[in-house]
């Protein structure tokens, strides 16, 4: 978010493949004069869905707001789309199966968890989940469904339908040696890669979905990225 003239904004600019600029303006995505930061932004194959934490009331109180926005840069939802519709939320992050969306975003509800919703292609808002007991959630979609990774130090998943349905009963540990988890999909395993503790070095540890339901551990070993003491 960007304090301009008075107002808080969301903006956004298009890149071509090339990596030239398509907007000499900034696409104003959400205006006034309510603290907003920490954007993010999922693609459909026809319209991104741009989401960002909001103040909801003076002090340490945010929701998860989100707009459409079509290819051509028009803003489909210049009001905003309510997408956590509660207080104190914070670090969105939003995958899209090629025609509905699926944000995560962490919530001060329970003490602290990963909450979920489908946002569908007309920006509805559906089946709102609880996906686990701490917060950091990332999402990725891939082979059909979600996988979300969340936690801080004990990093868990969990698999999620593109109906918004949790897939697994019990949380799958990853690992307990690293924050912030992030995770991608190569179209046969998912890296899952966060920070150390006590070193600001990044590690990844692969992990394969196996036939039906199964998870299991590809490379059991975390592989160091890159290190660099903590100061």
């Amino acid at each position: 978010g960007e304090h301009r003239a008075g107002a808080y904004e969301v903006f956004g600019l298009r890149i071509a493949k090339d990596g030239t600029l398509i907007d000499s303006v900034p696409i104003v995505i959400k205006a006034s004069n309510t603290h907003k930061g920490n954007a993010v932004v999922g693609w459909n194959g026809s319209e991104y869905l741009v989401c960002w934490e909001e103040e909801l009331y003076e002090g340490d109180y945010y929701r998860i707001m989100g707009a459409r926005v079509t290819k051509d840069g028009v803003v489909l939802d210049p009001g905003g789309i309510d997408i956590s519709r509660n207080g104190k939320c914070k670090s969105a992050s939003v995958a899209s199966d090629g025609k509905d969306f699926f944000v995560v975003w962490s919530d001060s509800r329970d003490n602290g968890s990963t909450y979920g919703v489908k946002v569908t292609q007309e920006g509805q808002i559906e089946n709102e989940v609880k996906i686990g007991d701490t917060g950091g959630g990332y999402i990725i979609y891939g082979d059909g469904k979600y996988l979300v990774v969340y936690g801080g130090r004990n990093i868990y998943a969990k698999r999620v339908s593109i109906q918004g349905e949790i897939i697994d009963s019990s949380e799958i540990q990853v690992c307990d040696s690293i924050w912030y988890p992030v995770v991608a999909f190569s179209g046969g395993n998912y890296l899952i890669a966060g920070l150390t503790y006590a070193w600001k070095s990044v590690e990844g540890i692969i992990y394969s979905l196996g036939s039906g339901l199964d998870f299991c551990t590809y490379d059991v070993s975390v592989m160091v990225i890159c290190k660099q003491r903590r100061e």
